[in-house]
């Protein structure tokens, strides 16, 4: 176990889709049959917007499906059917699919000695059946998904400890979650698995999957 001075982090934030589990793909394809009857053309935005705002709430995608792709109007109930849809159509696929790799072991070899939390788009009743389901909420100090935003997550987290943003590190896949890190001044690491295009920086820390997580941040 490690000692408390020699930790090299006091708490990590995690995203979970394409961290902890490995279900981006089945995302993208739940959006790209949502809107398969629109023709190539829209699928191929939808996927493009999916791709680079993966971490955020999926309420936020659809309004913008809507509106700036096809060009009408919806109201919230109309947004909330398309949620309720898309939710439909993946939660059960998560709640199933494969970790990512390295992620499994590594809460199973950390969490009693470093504080986990988790903030994703997905929303927040849905994300918690996953992990209840899924049998790793007790991995985790929370569990936070949407409505919260991931800053505003984040600045919760750290309020907790309370920790300091030095002395943290938040793990996600999106370019949301890189922005939600760099705001709270928190040190973030990017998951790209090789030979899938990232939107990360130059110079941000990225590695391929959860093996390398303890590596990346000195726990190894």
């Amino acid at each position: 176990m490690l000692e408390p001075h020699n930790k090299p982090v006091d708490a990590i934030f995690f995203d979970f889709d394409g961290v902890i589990v490995d279900s981006v793909e089945l995302k993208v394809e739940a959006f790209r049959d949502m809107y398969k009857d629109y023709g190539p053309d829209v699928v191929d935005a939808v996927e493009a917007y999916q791709r680079y705002h993966g971490g955020m709430a999926r309420r936020y995608k659809f309004i913008h499906f809507e509106e700036e792709i096809l060009g009408r109007k919806r109201d919230d109930a109309s947004i909330e059917k398309l949620c309720q849809t898309y939710s439909d159509l993946v939660e059960e696929k998560v709640v199933n699919t494969a970790y990512l790799p390295g992620a499994l072991e590594f809460l199973e070899a950390y969490s009693s000695e470093i504080p986990f939390f988790i903030i994703s788009g997905t929303p927040e009743p849905e994300l918690q059946r996953i992990t209840n389901r899924r049998n790793i909420t007790a991995h985790f100090s929370e569990v936070r998904g949407s409505p919260i935003s991931k800053d505003d997550a984040i600045r919760h987290f750290l309020s907790v400890g309370p920790f300091q943003p030095p002395r943290t590190v938040m793990v996600g896949d999106a370019i949301t979650d890189h922005d939600a890190a760099k705001v709270t001044n928190v040190p973030f690491v990017g998951i790209a698995p090789d030979g899938v295009k990232h939107f990360f920086p130059d110079g941000t820390t990225i590695i391929s999957d959860m093996r390398h997580l303890a590596e990346a941040i000195g726990l190894s």
